[in-house]
């Protein structure tokens, strides 16, 4: 094997083991945040049935709450995962932590394509694997875009700049090496092979090339909005390193852009509002200023991560907004001066400044910074960072201080990531830290009440949901949550009081609606009950629990017909809801058609092992026909 290959094997092995090695401590980690809206509570990923939903509706329409997002690539990989490893958290975390470690194999070949450097390679694609930066993106399940998104735009990056190079060799007869860098430091190539040609006469190479851009670029787009940068980035690729661009080399970009627009238009039919998105966004800008400057200090020295950083408002006229704006702008005049003696660095630069664009906040973000706003653009960085190091190398002395750093860095990262993974390792300790950092966040306390209520601490839930409420008194899903525990402790009242003022402020969650008619009906007010669990329904129609609750009321009314339309309809929109099995089973048990109750609750207990309920009801049909 020659030597170059070994180093790159090695170099991939490392990637994998300190990779796996880093974020081994995040596999049992539970579902926290957004992970219960996205995937715990998501039907649609239970059943490959509603694959057309997921490019249909917008990202966690299963949960019936809203979503500006459209990523169905991502939320597709929810619906693997779920029929891999059903609820054990494990396998959810294990994906993510190899989406992470292809994305750092993928940074490896990139840079080793761009400059032939398996030195500068291996050193930015090992911080890159373990910085603790990045453990936010991969620990936290519903942002999977992030390390996903980077996976896919890596790829159709590696493809392009190959198809660059494989146009310039048809037009010279020649193939290329690794880059431009590296014939122009000398190395000669000796005989140079040419490329086979293909069936339409065009080589091989050029055509998988061109689909392996289109395709990578397209599963891009659709996993998540930011990937709208990478034209600019592959512009910046062709500027710092001097090379022609044709028609030939964007046209798969543009197809993919198309295609995608066409998706946007014609299939999926969830969508933000831009205009009201981007309202404010120059005021914003400062704040973005601000936050370039405190990501040059989390990607030096990685201290107090935390999840919310809110949305400061920086004016103009700030010191640090004034700061960031200053190197923003030099660092973008240094990177092109730089372009005429080392186009890798001057590409880096662009990378890191380019990449950084989606996240300006000019277009309506829930927080002005994030570290996992830093996962694609950190490659940029570690390039640059890795460029330093080595340019010290120059004698015995200088060499041995850059590899005693090299050694420091890593080993310090690398600890300081497994330290981080714990801040992510269960709800309690998650909201605890960030509400330290974040005292004023409504929605944090909103959550943790949630988390209260998953195990019966009932003080400390409503002690949450009001807590919530008096930061913000406009915050209809924490009067909700208020109602619904309310309920739990039979408080029909004060139940009653708070869902109505949740509807008061957002008539449009179906939820509301659902948990209000529940109370109703205890109430003993049934037309009352009916009305909201129609309203449900008619708002969303795919609402299963709407579906349900009327097939439940018309059965203790004794309306047997309609209640087995409305639980045939909730079977339709969830295909794996065992309480609308369950109780379409029992109405046919009810009208003594045994056969069929018989396979309805044989069904629920597949789907819940542990409905005792339905076990009961399938005893009884089962000793009956054995009495027979």
């Amino acid at each position: 094997m020659p030597q170059s290959s070994k180093e790159n094997l090695f170099t991939i092995l490392l990637l994998i083991l300190l990779g796996m090695g880093v974020y081994f401590n995040s596999l049992d980690g539970q579902f926290l945040w957004d992970d219960n809206h996205f995937i715990k509570n998501n039907a649609i990923i239970k059943d490959f049935v509603y694959l057309p939903k997921i490019f249909t509706e917008s990202m966690g329409s299963g949960s019936y709450g809203q979503s500006f997002y459209y990523r169905p690539i991502q939320e597709l990989t929810y619906m693997v995962d779920y029929h891999l490893w059903k609820w054990d958290v494990r396998g959810y975390h294990l994906t993510n932590i190899l989406i992470h470690v292809l994305t750092a194999i993928s940074v490896y070949i990139l840079i080793l394509t761009l400059s032939g450097n398996q030195k500068i390679a291996s050193l930015a694609s090992l911080l890159f694997v373990i910085h603790p930066i990045h453990s936010e993106a991969v620990n936290a399940l519903a942002g999977r875009g992030e390390p996903l998104t980077a996976l896919f735009m890596l790829i159709s990056i590696i493809f392009y700049i190959k198809n660059v190079d494989s146009t310039a060799s048809c037009a010279t007869g020649e193939t290329r090496g690794p880059g431009d860098a590296v014939l122009a430091r000398g190395v000669g190539l000796g005989h140079v092979p040419r490329a086979s040609g293909g069936p339409n006469g065009r080589p091989l190479t050029h055509n998988l090339n061109f689909w392996g851009i289109l395709l990578s670029y397209l599963l891009a787009l659709l996993t998540k909005e930011n990937t709208v940068v990478l034209p600019l980035l592959l512009l910046a690729y062709h500027f710092c390193y001097r090379k022609h661009i044709t028609i030939k080399h964007i046209l798969p970009i543009v197809i993919a852009l198309f295609l995608y627009a066409l998706i946007r238009i014609f299939v999926a039919h969830s969508m933000s509002s831009i205009q009201q998105q981007i309202v404010g966004g120059w005021s914003r800008l400062p704040s973005f200023f601000a936050a370039f400057v405190q990501y040059w200090r989390l990607l030096i020295l990685p201290f107090d991560l935390h999840f919310d950083y809110g949305q400061k408002v920086y004016p103009w006229n700030d010191g640090m907004a004034i700061l960031g704006a200053t190197t923003f702008v030099l660092l973008a005049i240094y990177g092109i001066y730089r372009r005429k003696d080392n186009a890798l660095i001057s590409f880096s630069i662009s990378w890191f400044l380019l990449t950084l664009l989606p996240y300006t906040n000019f277009y309506l973000l829930y927080s002005y910074m994030a570290e996992h706003y830093l996962y694609f653009p950190s490659v940029g960085f570690f390039i640059m960072v890795t460029n330093i190091i080595y340019a010290f190398q120059k004698n015995n002395f200088y060499l041995f201080l850059s590899r005693a750093l090299i050694t420091i860095l890593l080993m310090f990262y690398g600890a300081l990531t497994i330290h981080q993974n714990h801040y992510w390792h269960d709800p309690f300790t998650f909201y605890a830290r960030t509400i330290h950092y974040s005292p004023q966040n409504w929605i944090l306390y909103n959550n943790l009440g949630n988390e209260y209520a998953k195990i019966g601490d009932k003080a400390n839930e409503i002690k949450s949901y009001q807590k919530s409420i008096e930061l913000n008194p406009n915050y209809a899903l924490a009067y909700r949550n208020l109602g619904v525990t309310y309920l739990d402790l039979e408080k029909l009242p004060e139940a009653e009081a708070s869902l109505k003022k949740s509807l008061e402020l957002d008539s449009a969650v179906v939820e509301t609606y659902n948990v209000l008619g529940v109370v109703y009906k205890k109430m003993g007010k049934i037309r009352e009950s009916i009305e909201l669990f129609e309203n449900s329904i008619r708002i969303n129609p795919d609402y299963t629990r709407g579906y349900c609750n009327l097939g439940a009321i018309y059965f203790e009314t004794k309306e047997y017909e309609k209640a087995m339309a409305y639980l045939q309809k909730a079977i339709e929109t969830d295909r794996n809801n065992p309480d609308a099995y369950y109780n379409l089973g029992l109405t046919y048990f009810v009208l003594g058609r045994k056969e069929e109750a018989r396979k309805l609750f044989q069904k629920t207990i597949q789907i819940n092992p542990s409905h005792q309920k339905a076990k009961f009801h399938l005893g009884i049909i089962d000793q009956k026909i054995s009495i027979k």
